[in-house]
Order: C-alpha cells, then structure tokens, then sequence
C-alpha cells in the first residue's frame, strides 16, 4: 500500500529549505556514511558529544514534502504518515526496546517501528486518515500509547517535525498497515 511515499529530506537540522526528496522507504532502510554514526552514538554516554553526533545526521519531514520546514501551511504534498516518538527517558519503566518494537508490532496501524538513533527509544510510523487532522490523530494516538502505559513525545504533533536518520538491523515493518481513523480533540 505504501510503498513509494516521498519525504523531504534535510542534510542539517537548522535548515529550513529540504535539500532533496526521498522514498521513505529508501530513507528507513537505508543503511550508509550515517550508520556508523548512529552506531558511535549508541556507544558514546557524554551528552554534548551524542547531540553532536545527533546534529549531523540528516533528517526527513514524515508528514510530506514541504517547501519549508516552519509551519504547516508549507505542505506541498502529505504522505498521510505520522512518526511518534518513544523515548527511554519519558519510559523509564520500559527497559527492552526490542520487546517494545514486537510489542508494538502488533497494533494493526504500525507500518514501521525502529530503533532511535540514540537507541535509547523507539519511532513508529502510522497511516493517518487525514493530514488536515494531523493534530487530531496524533491525540488519539498520544492517548492509545498512554492507555498501554506509554508516554510519547509530545513534539510528534507538529506536522512538519524533523525525524533524524537511524538504523535499525531488525525493524518492524507491515506494508499494509491499517489506516488510523481516530481523533481526538482537546480543545473541549
């Protein structure tokens, strides 16, 4: 069902214009120069040097292409994914990020769930039903994972939130994930 999604693709986290597009699949199991990167970040325990690290990985917009990277109203053509984020920090009561990714698995709407580039977490990528509901659907998501106890970044609701390079050896992945249809608004 998803298999030639583009995504604009940024080379330095401070830039607001995409250098380039590219298949998100091409992006997810790309394995390159920026995994021995991921790889030396997943060993390194100083903080500075892992957001050093971290800072020169390329990132991708999940939610579409976009003309710029600030505000939705630069969205030139939306994948109808969203990426939420698991952070061990945010979790700490879950210690396996392996079973964490099986788990999560098995949620019918999970098309690809992997390790951070810290590895430290985990980010799943879900089929939404409409992207002019991006903040809606990442609600209703925000509170599923809240009801299996756990907490997700709160940043995945911007549509335009920047998703680092990662690699990740045994990732999830379910071509025909079900589209997710639930919303929730807060505003009430």
């Amino acid at each position: 069902m998803m298999h030639n999604v583009k995504v604009s693709l940024f080379y330095r986290k401070e830039a607001i214009v995409p250098s380039d597009q590219i298949n998100i699949w091409s992006w997810l199991m790309l394995k390159d120069e920026y995994t021995s990167i991921v790889e030396r970040l997943r060993k390194i325990s100083d903080d500075e040097e892992r957001k050093r690290l971290k800072k020169s990985l390329p990132a991708i917009t999940v939610s579409g292409i976009f003309s710029r990277r600030k505000g939705k109203t630069n969205l030139v053509k939306p994948s109808n994914l969203i990426c939420v984020d698991i952070d061990g920090k945010d979790n700490p009561s879950i210690s396996n990020m392996e079973k964490l990714k099986e788990r999560l698995g098995k949620l019918s709407y999970i098309m690809y769930c992997g390790l951070s580039a810290s590895g430290k977490g985990v980010f799943c990528i879900i089929p939404y039903e409409d992207y002019r509901k991006h903040k809606l659907h990442f609600y209703a998501l925000e509170q599923d994972f809240k009801d299996m106890g756990i907490v997700v970044d709160s940043s995945c609701s911007d549509i335009c939130r920047l998703r680092f390079y990662s690699y990740d050896e045994h990732p999830y992945v379910n071509f025909d994930a079900e589209v997710y249809t639930h919303t929730l608004d807060k505003s009430s």
